[in-house]
């Protein structure tokens, strides 16, 4: 018995192999054609998130420093 859906198609024997298959290379595709933007979002968000420490780290330093120098 072999039938389609708007999935793809699918044979009894088979089940739902091709569909899986068809449905898995449009979204490894997709995955491919957004691999660069994710990349890129992935690098902002590094990198705003290393500003984030070092500014974190810097303020600790200053404090650190200010409370050595000036314990009160």
């Amino acid at each position: 018995m072999i039938g389609t859906s708007e999935f793809g198609i699918f044979t009894h024997q088979g089940g739902w192999i091709d569909t899986y298959l068809c449905a898995w290379s449009c979204l490894r595709y997709n995955l491919l054609s957004l691999y660069p933007h994710i990349l890129r979002y992935q690098l902002v968000v590094q990198l705003s998130y290393c500003k984030q420490v070092r500014e974190t780290d810097e303020d600790l330093l200053a404090t650190i420093l200010t409370r050595r120098i000036n314990p009160f």
